[in-house]
């Protein structure tokens, strides 16, 4: 829909688990609340972002590759901010003794693997309803076949934007606090998930 690869992405997947780990070890607050509190802090975080990195470059018409650019600034800041605050030591989400893992055709599947299949299943469920059947979400698929075209027929592609930042890094903020319960939080734990999405929008089709 930006029409360019947001090499910042992996940031927010970062941020969604760094805020989970201030709400749930920090703060003491419940894994369910930290993690909703995580994803909408995330996604507000990364609108922010776009408003200021990346919205003057679109009013400017700016190509591609500047926007690219840009957000590789925006990753270095923020994952130098996490390291100034934070450390570069890994820190611990989980809380209590991990749970035994499950057998399944000689692969041992952990308890909190199955759980991030599953809420994975059911957002990628709640997705698609959403592109497909409402009307934001046809909004910002026709925003993304033709941005004129939809600017004409009365499509405000700025909100548009905005709304695909703030879905997108909410799906990143989620996907971050979940795999951080099996892998810990560290400063660059972006990199490996920006890596996975590359390959994936090859392979899919960007």
């Amino acid at each position: 829909t930006l029409n360019f690869f947001n090499m910042a992405h992996g940031v927010a997947y970062m941020l969604g688990a760094y805020f989970s780990y201030v709400f749930r070890i920090l703060l003491g607050l419940d894994l369910t609340l930290s993690i909703t509190l995580s994803t909408l802090l995330t996604a507000m975080a990364m609108v922010v972002v776009d408003r200021i990195g990346y919205f003057h470059l679109r009013k400017v018409k700016a190509p591609s590759w500047g926007l690219v650019v840009s957000s590789i600034g925006v990753a270095i800041f923020f994952e130098s901010l996490i390291s100034m605050i934070f450390g570069s030591d890994t820190r611990i989400l989980r809380t209590g003794e991990a749970a035994p893992g499950y057998s399944i055709f000689g692969a041992i599947i952990t308890p909190v693997q199955i759980w991030i299949l599953v809420i994975s299943g059911f957002l990628m469920l709640v997705l698609s309803i959403y592109l497909k059947k409402t009307l934001i979400g046809k909004a910002l698929r026709a925003t993304s076949n033709d941005t004129e075209m939809a600017t004409i027929v009365g499509i405000n592609t700025e909100s548009i934007y905005s709304s695909t930042f703030a879905l997108g890094s909410a799906l990143a903020g989620i996907a971050g606090s979940l795999v951080a319960l099996e892998t810990d939080v560290f400063p660059t734990m972006g990199h490996g998930a920006l890596l996975k999405s590359i390959v994936a929008s090859i392979i899919g089709g960007v």
